[in-house]
C-alpha cells in the first residue's frame, strides 16, 4: 500500500474558487474528503498551509470554522502571515502598501523536504495552481530518486513549470467539488456546531 502524504496550499485553492462566483458556493469543502476521493487508499497525512487575513475580521472569523471544520477530519493547518510592502505605481508614479502572504510556500518547501528526508511517504501531492514549488519538487527528486510527486491542480488552474517537474498530475473537476462538501452543520466530538457560513450558501 502507498504512503502518500498531501500538502494543500489553502490561499491558492481558496483563490480558484473566489475568483469565479459559480463556484463560490464549493467554498465550504471537505479536502479530506476530495483528497480520498483522487486517492482512495494510503493518504496517511494531509497539511492545509493557510495565512489568516486580520484587517478583515469577518473573514478572519469564516477562516476559523472552516480551519475546525478541517481539523475535524485530521487534517493539520500550518499558519503563516501577511506582510505589508511598499510598492510604486509604474504607471502614475505613486507610492502605495499592499499586503503579501508571507512564510507558506517557505514552509511547504520545508515540509516536503523534511518529510521526504524522514522516509514519511512513498508519494507526496501537492494541490496548487502555480509552480512556486518547482524548485522544491526538483531538489526531492534528485536527494530522493525513489520517491513519486504530483499535482492536484485546484480548478482553472494550470502550473505548466511544476507539471513538468512532477510524476503526474490530476485536475480538480467541478463534479467532485460538488460531491465534496461539509454538511451544513458540523457535530464536534465535544458537542460544538460549526455551520456553513452564509456567505458560502
Amino acid at each position: 500500500m502507498p504512503k502518500i502524504t498531501a500538502l494543500v496550499d489553502g490561499f491558492n485553492l481558496y483563490h480558484s474558487l473566489q475568483e469565479t462566483p459559480a463556484y463560490h458556493k464549493y467554498k465550504w469543502l471537505d479536502i479530506h474528503k476530495l483528497l480520498t476521493t483522487y486517492f482512495p487508499v494510503g493518504i496517511e497525512k494531509i497539511f492545509y498551509f493557510t495565512s489568516p487575513t486580520p484587517w478583515d475580521l469577518d473573514k478572519v472569523a469564516r477562516h476559523k470554522v472552516f480551519i475546525r471544520a478541517l481539523e475535524s477530519t485530521g487534517i493539520e493547518a500550518v499558519y503563516g502571515k501577511f506582510k505589508d510592502r511598499d510598492r510604486r505605481c509604474p504607471h502614475c508614479k505613486t507610492n502605495y502598501r499592499s499586503r503579501e502572504e508571507k512564510q507558506t510556500d517557505v514552509s511547504i518547501a520545508l515540509t516536503l523536504f523534511r518529510l521526504a528526508y524522514q522516509g514519511e511517504f512513498d508519494t507526496a501531492v501537492l494541490v496548487t495552481g502555480d509552480s512556486d514549488q518547482l524548485p522544491s519538487f526538483k531538489e526531492v527528486h534528485k536527494c530522493f530518486p525513489g520517491l513519486h510527486l504530483g499535482v492536484v491542480l485546484p480548478i482553472g488552474r494550470e502550473a505548466a513549470e511544476l507539471k513538468t517537474e512532477s510524476d503526474f498530475y490530476i485536475r480538480i473537476k467541478e463534479r467532485i467539488l460538488a460531491k465534496c462538501l461539509f454538511p451544513p452543520r458540523i457535530t464536534l466530538s465535544d458537542g460544538t456546531i460549526l455551520k456553513c457560513p452564509k456567505e458560502w450558501l
